[in-house]
């Protein structure tokens, strides 16, 4: 039942984690992109004061915007990009801006426009009609913001809502266009990635953790492979956070859950829209994809009977290790393999079209179709 149990949690971790271990170029990039910051002390201390301007402006912009008009609540966004781009400019700034980030929001400052689109997100897709998307920080409504707008330009593009662009058909305006909506998309994956926990997922301590070779060779009921399953399930619960009773961070579990499920609707958005474009994408955004349908899913899988994942998180760190409640949950695991290796599912053809604009990832697509034979 424990393997089983591993094996669930962790089934999109060792897939990503098994492909960027071969493509070790890749890792200095992932490393600066996901890597935790430790060189705050100095910051945390007092001893350094940084400029934390940005992120009171951007506290206060958000309190404003559900009363502007149209072309008042564009300005204001903009703005907030612009104070967002400049305070990951540096180490230092970016770091209080996410901490500024991850101070509680009022929900009464949630734009109508962001609420309309939360609730349409909820039933897109493959039957996703228990996805979470949980407004409590600061850093999530930006998110939840620069997704609206983004998602609003490209249905006032496209017009009759078809998922790709017919490249071959535009002229030279529109395909300019075109592209500066693919830029955009990037831009808001990268914003979102930088001021939301997901971005405490650190992909090199992942990677010293076990021998992916071994991950590579084993097959069957991951016999032999308890060790490293749980070094790395202990990082990931570590990049979540715990609170002093030894309890999962539910705000920050939450957040990760409503980012990554943010991303994963943005990737989704945007990789029909990539082909014919000859714009390329890195191995991290499939990883990103991937891991932001594994928090997803594993969410939705315990909501829909009555659960959460905290829960099963904490009863991983209790005494006990009684996972009785969880077993009709956990019935239903199968549905995470099936949408990755179903060829008529979204997440199956967005991960599909990512890996295409990845070059040389001919290899990664033959490893994962070898995988689910």
């Amino acid at each position: 039942m424990r393997k089983r149990l591993l094996a669930l949690l962790l089934l999109v971790p060792i897939l990503v984690i098994s492909i960027i271990s071969c493509e070790g170029d890749a890792l200095a990039g992932l490393s600066d992109l996901m890597g935790k910051m430790g060189n705050n002390a100095l910051i945390k201390s007092g001893l350094v004061k940084v400029d934390t301007s940005h992120g009171e402006r951007i506290g206060e912009a958000l309190s404003g915007l559900k009363d502007l008009d149209e072309d008042g609540y564009k300005a204001v966004v903009q703005d907030i990009k612009e104070d967002i781009t400049k305070a990951l400019s540096s180490p230092e700034k970016k770091e209080a801006l996410k901490e500024k980030m991850q101070e509680e929001v009022d929900k009464d400052d949630i734009p109508q426009k962001v609420k309309d689109l939360l609730d349409g997100l909820k039933e897109e897709g493959d039957g996703e009609d228990d996805f979470d998307f949980e407004i409590e920080t600061q850093g999530d409504l930006i998110a939840a913001i620069l997704v609206a707008e983004l998602f609003e330009k490209v249905e006032e593009f496209t017009g009759d809502g078809e998922d790709g662009f017919d490249w071959e058909e535009m002229t030279d305006e529109e395909r300019e266009e075109a592209m500066g909506l693919i830029s955009e998309a990037l831009e808001v994956l990268e914003i979102i990635e930088t001021i939301s926990p997901t971005n405490a997922v650190g992909i090199n301590e992942l990677l010293k953790a076990f021998d992916v070779s071994s991950m590579r060779t084993s097959r069957g009921d991951g016999e032999g492979l308890t060790d490293e399953l749980e070094a790395i399930i202990g990082m990931l619960i570590d990049s979540i956070g715990t609170t002093d009773e030894g309890k999962i961070n539910g705000k920050n579990l939450n957040s990760m859950i409503t980012n990554y499920g943010l991303m994963r609707k943005t990737y989704e958005k945007l990789a029909p829209k990539l082909k014919g474009s000859n714009q390329e994408l890195e191995v991290n955004d499939a990883l990103n994809y991937l891991l932001s349908v594994f928090f997803t899913e594993a969410n939705k899988l315990f909501k829909s009977n009555n659960l959460s994942f905290a829960d099963f998180i904490d009863t991983y760190l209790g005494p006990d290790d009684n996972y009785d409640d969880f077993e009709d949950a956990l019935s239903g695991a199968g549905e995470l393999m099936n949408i990755l290796s179903d060829g008529e599912s979204t997440v199956y053809k967005t991960f599909h079209d990512i890996l295409a604009a990845v070059p040389g990832s001919d290899w990664i697509e033959s490893f994962i179709e070898d995988l689910f034979k």
